[in-house]
């Protein structure tokens, strides 16, 4: 068991690093990395190998100006991960990747991925913002942007394969060719979704009444709140498990804002009254 919580990590190749043991048996158990912040990391803000039962929550992940490939939060083996609630920004010019696991749940403990802001607006070559090679993922209330030159399926904005992955309220961008979002493997299920791409074909698959394609209207390309023109705004479907965006900003509990943030127009008293007006 280890709780590391309300840090401020500067500079350094990983930001931090568990590495833990092959054999299931012996796994890290029972990791929360939550409410830090990581400063000028160079290749990996969080590196988790072996570890089993773990959350990395609300944390800050500033991965620093580079060419060099680079990670903002990298899980492989183990299992029952929580990723949540987190701002991971890549800054290379080279292959950048957001999330990336390769690190299954199981159908009766299925991994998170919710309200997360992803964004890599510098990548030249490779980019990817969520990557899920893995099994038994919902991937819920993510907003990602993402840049680069690949059209390769795998480099799209999120990626996802494995068994009963499910991919609902999210916002995928790619600011160049290739997918805004690829899904795939057995079970994969996908609804109020919004895609962006520069290329001709956003998905793989075929969107279903609830999902777009549209500009999202991101504030900017590493601003990823969305103003009330957007189509993600009050067009997501409710789930009982995230009642809370990126901000501990109550969801609408009938129709939430798509990605991670919740959008509310500012209640503003402007001190208009009534006045009777008649013609002649």
């Amino acid at each position: 068991n280890l709780t590391i919580d309300g840090n401020t990590f500067n500079n350094g190749s990983y930001g931090m690093y568990f590495y833990g043991s092959s054999n299931a048996s012996f796994y890290n158990k029972n990791l929360l990395f939550a409410n830090n912040t990581l400063n000028n990391i160079y290749s990996y803000g969080i590196y988790s190998y072996g570890t089993d039962s773990f959350r990395i929550e609300n944390n800050a992940f500033n991965i620093a100006v580079s060419s060099s490939t680079q990670y903002g939060v990298y899980t492989t083996s183990g299992g029952h991960a929580n990723i949540i609630g987190n701002r991971v920004s890549i800054q290379t010019t080279g292959s950048g990747y957001g999330i990336y696991s390769f690190t299954s749940g199981s159908s009766s403990s299925r991994n998170a991925c919710f309200n997360n802001m992803v964004v890599v607006p510098n990548s030249n070559s490779n980019s990817r913002g969520i990557y899920m090679s893995s099994s038994y993922w919902d991937i819920y209330h993510n907003s990602v942007r993402t840049s680069g030159s690949s059209t390769s399926t795998s480099y799209a904005a999120i990626y996802t394969s494995g068994t009963s992955n499910d991919l609902q309220n999210n916002i995928a961008q790619k600011d160049g060719p290739g997918y805004a979002a690829y899904g795939t493997g057995s079970s994969f299920s996908h609804n109020n979704n919004v895609f962006h791409t520069l290329g001709s074909s956003p998905t793989n698959f075929t969107l279903d009444a609830t999902e777009s394609i549209a500009d999202p209207q991101f504030n900017s390309t590493t601003d990823l709140y969305i103003t009330v023109n957007s189509d993600a705004y009050n067009s997501g479907a409710a789930l009982a498990a995230i009642q809370f965006d990126i901000d501990s900003n109550a969801r609408n509990a009938v129709t939430p804002d798509i990605g991670a943030s919740e959008y509310d127009l500012p209640s503003r008293n402007t001190n208009i009254s009534a006045r009777s007006v008649s013609y002649t």
